[in-house]
């Protein structure tokens, strides 16, 4: 589903299997330059997404989209620094539309 600040749909696309990651997903949207998605978003647009997007980052950002990300700990690592918690705080904060819609969904 794709939400914007405001909370507004975009679009929802699916149903897709439960074995299907959100990865995979957005990965089949944008891998074809003639896709409708990709005409729609411009150079720069941004996007964030929770940690079950990690695996089709480098696509996004490879189409030029910016992503945003909660911070991960780096094995060893124990937590995070400041910096890096206030900013993965920033995009909870940010994500919070994304999963109010979704509640609305499966309330109503």
């Amino acid at each position: 589903m794709f939400v914007a600040c405001d909370g507004y749909i975009v679009d929802c696309y699916g149903p897709y299997k439960a074995t299907t990651s959100d990865a995979d997903i957005m990965s089949g949207l944008f891998s074809s330059e003639n896709s409708a998605l990709r005409s729609y978003f411009r150079r720069n647009d941004v996007f964030i997404l929770d940690r079950g997007f990690r695996d089709c980052i480098r696509l996004l950002e490879g189409c030029g989209y910016r992503t945003c990300m909660p911070e991960s700990l780096i094995e060893g690592e124990h937590r995070l620094t400041t910096g890096q918690a206030n900013r993965s705080r920033c995009i909870s904060i940010c994500r919070w539309v994304v999963e109010a819609v979704n509640g609305h969904f499966k309330r109503d």
